[in-house]
């Protein structure tokens, strides 16, 4: 059967103005309140892969991404730690590939000391800037990962942090149980693209004049501004629904087990020259 499309709400359009404020704000290092804990704050400036990816691992905190016009990946770590805690930050890099420069955040010695509980809040929150048309891949486990005005390739892996996107280009993301919002920021991009998560929640935003085909797959609830033909499972309560959005679009492929999945339209135009 065909479902006509919901109009998009001014509620959605500020949520969304709000969450991306609070999240794309610089990042405030979640420390208990006393003098226990130290902050510090390390940079490095490097080189470029000749060509491949970026390849960003921060089991420790968060990843933000965003776009500068130099020619180098520029990291900014800021890092929480309790004062007796011997451990020291460091980056990992290995760029003894020239298709990959591949960064990994960890303390060091972190099987080698103690580990009383309260030394627990340790944290490490990354921020890497990159040319826009750089290829990139994040990884994290708790940690938020958020990357702003990508105009290359993306893959994004995490198990509980949530994932906040603004793209304009192929996209490959799982995430188990963190929520994930992705705004394509132009009509088009170059391959197909898929986004999916084990148990949260996953929101699409295509721009106004977007050309997609999109397939999606859930037990939860779809909400969508497009006309949308949906098929059900009654045995099992799982959805599946195609849409299709203008004309030749690019492939987009939702799945989530069990959260919900939300299609909507942006009523701003293709924003490739963002």
């Amino acid at each position: 059967m065909t479902y006509q499309a919901r109009s998009i709400t001014t509620l959605y359009q500020c949520a969304f103005i709000v969450f991306m404020a609070l999240l794309t704000s610089t990042a405030v290092l979640a420390a208990p309140s006393n003098d226990e804990w130290q902050h510090e704050r390390r940079e490095w400036n490097l080189a470029l892969p000749e060509s491949g990816q970026v390849a960003v691992n921060n089991v420790w905190g968060d990843v933000r991404v965003r776009t500068h016009l130099k020619d180098e990946v520029y990291v900014l770590a800021n890092i929480q730690h309790h004062q007796q805690d011997p451990r020291t930050m460091d980056l990992v890099i290995n760029n003894e590939s020239n298709h990959e420069l591949g960064l990994t955040a960890h303390f060091t010695d972190n099987q080698k000391t103690n580990n009383p509980a309260d030394w627990a809040p340790r944290r490490i929150d990354l921020t890497v800037f990159v040319p826009a048309s750089q290829a990139l891949s994040i990884t994290t486990t708790k940690g938020l990962a958020e990357v702003r005005g990508l105009s290359a390739p993306l893959s994004v892996r995490t198990q509980t942090g949530n994932v906040l996107l603004r793209i304009k280009n192929t996209l490959d993301l799982y995430s188990d149980y963190g929520d994930v919002q992705v705004f394509f920021l132009n009509t088009q991009w170059q391959k197909a693209s898929r986004v999916e998560t084990k148990a949260s929640d996953i929101e699409v935003i295509i721009p106004k004049g977007g050309n997609t085909e999109v397939g999606i797959e859930t037990h939860g609830q779809i909400t969508t501004d497009f006309s949308i033909n949906i098929q059900r499972d009654e045995s099992e309560s799982y959805k599946t629904a195609s849409a299709s959005i203008g004309k030749d679009g690019s492939k987009l492929s939702i799945k989530s087990d069990r959260g919900a999945v939300r299609l909507l339209s942006s009523v701003v135009p293709d924003a490739s020259a963002q």
